[in-house]
């Protein structure tokens, strides 16, 4: 339950530098990348996140940012990432390292669902494995699928694992990838009152697709490993959410923890990361004509 208090600490309990240094110290720690030249890793981290926490291209970003790296400094970089299997080991490294203690030591409900994300014009063959046929969503039959393995805890979503499914992987295959990070018991005895119940979560699950889409890099590039590195990104940032609300905005109290989630919605802490990569990069606010020859 979020709770209203009637006053605040004199001091802050989270500030907007403390979670960006938080999202920072999660993709470094977990997505190792060897970079030379004028910008380091954890300016193109940097950039990432303020792409993701805007809902904006790369293309987008740099031009609005004072003293940004090009974009195509950041493609160059970025293209580094090629193995795919490596990379979702990694991806999910960070998603399991911001897990709230009540979520990582309890037993719950693991949930499995699939997101497709619209594609639209001709793959290359090396890509075309990733393109995943359903039925006409958006205009297109064609989508990047995305597996993912989660839980639902105190209205809260956190994502345990994500996983790219290839165009001819069963459905077998998919659930025997993402349940090798969590332990599941099966043939437990539910009532069909208690799948009405279970059901009905859906609407929390919908509703946590679309809070990850306010953080997700759009983006155009064919390739699926870096698709998946964006769409993952978005699942990091809403783990991230839940883990500071856990440990920074809340109070520990007889028997509960009490959130408040009402100080520090998602959208508070996209702003907060956006600012605080601002004022490294600061917001261009004017527009200069090139001199006459």
């Amino acid at each position: 339950m979020t709770a209203y208090p009637n006053s605040l600490s004199p001091s802050p309990a989270l500030s907007d530098e403390r979670t960006l240094e938080s999202a920072i110290n999660c993709l470094t720690e977990h997505l190792p990348i060897t970079m030379k030249g004028s910008y380091s890793v954890r300016e193109m981290f940097e950039i990432l996140v303020r792409c993701a926490s805007r809902g904006d291209s790369i293309e987008q970003t740099v031009r609005t940012l004072e003293g940004a790296p090009s974009g195509n400094d950041i493609r160059y970089h970025l293209e580094k990432f090629e193995d795919m299997a490596m990379l979702e080991e990694q991806l999910n490294g960070a998603l399991h390292s911001r897990i709230p203690p009540k979520v990582a030591k309890g037993r719950h409900r693991v949930i499995l669902d699939l997101h497709l994300i619209p594609d639209y014009g001709v793959p290359s063959e090396a890509d075309a494995s990733y393109v995943y046929r359903s039925q006409a969503k958006a205009g297109t039959t064609r989508c990047f699928a995305y597996a993912t393995v989660y839980v639902i805890c105190r209205n809260k979503r956190v994502t345990l694992g994500i996983h790219a499914v290839l165009c001819d992987e069963t459905l077998v295959a998919t659930v025997t990838y993402l349940v090798g990070i969590v332990y599941v018991v099966h043939q437990v005895k539910v009532t069909l009152h208690q799948l009405h119940d279970y059901y009905r979560q859906r609407f929390g699950i919908e509703t946590s697709y679309r809070i990850k889409n306010h953080c997700r890099i759009r983006t155009t590039p064919k390739n699926p490993v870096l698709r998946l590195l964006f769409v993952a990104l978005a699942f990091i940032l809403v783990n991230l959410w839940v883990y500071l609300l856990w440990y920074f905005v809340s109070c520990p109290k007889p028997g509960k923890r009490v959130v408040y989630q009402n100080l520090f919605p998602l959208k508070t802490m996209l702003e907060f990361l956006a600012h605080a990569v601002e004022r490294r990069f600061p917001v261009i606010t004017a527009v200069y004509l090139p001199l006459p020859h």
